[in-house]
């Protein structure tokens, strides 16, 4: 009886886990949705194309993101991450192939089994069998992603919504 309910302990960790590592595995697909930078003739306006990132703090942290202003978006929302680091003090992030661990206050606690995860509104990223709840922001709700921050699409229009997850064994 103790060897079933070891097994059974086990594969109910195995599954979590692998629900809460799926998301940020990418595919190596980069972001060809769209141009990162858009030029314009001497005396035209260009048109800002923002997305949003959203870190859920108390109260939420918001930054409006002008992807005309980033410049090559070669590794996803980490491209966009570089930028926020280098014009808004105090922003940063930590991560590791597209794994984050930090980003701004929030951070991964592993032995609180709290960890940094990923919702977004870009429907090409949301995964097709979301573990955790949906998000919403200003009306707009955000599905978990199923790629790597590194993988993401960046688009204009989009939400990148970041949080904290809690896995208790």
């Amino acid at each position: 009886m103790k060897t079933v309910r070891t097994a059974a302990r086990f594969l109910a960790l195995l599954l979590v886990l692998t629900f809460v590592l799926l998301p940020f595995v990418g595919c190596g697909k980069k972001n060809e949705a769209e141009p990162a930078t858009t030029t314009a003739a001497q005396g035209e306006t260009v048109q800002p194309r923002l997305c949003t990132v959203v870190l859920e703090t108390d109260p939420l942290t918001v930054y409006t993101v002008d992807l005309n202003k980033v410049g090559t978006i070669d590794r996803g929302l980490i491209s966009v991450f570089e930028y926020l680091k280098t014009t808004e003090d105090g922003f940063d992030y930590e991560e590791s192939s597209g794994w984050l661990s930090k980003v701004g206050t929030l951070e991964n606690d592993s032995s609180a089994g709290k960890y940094v995860y990923l919702w977004t509104s870009v429907e090409a990223d949301q995964s097709a069998t979301p573990f955790n709840g949906p998000k919403e922001y200003n009306g707009v709700q955000m599905i978990e992603s199923s790629k790597g921050a590194d993988q993401m699409t960046i688009q204009s229009g989009a939400i990148y919504y970041i949080g904290i997850i809690t896995y208790v064994s």
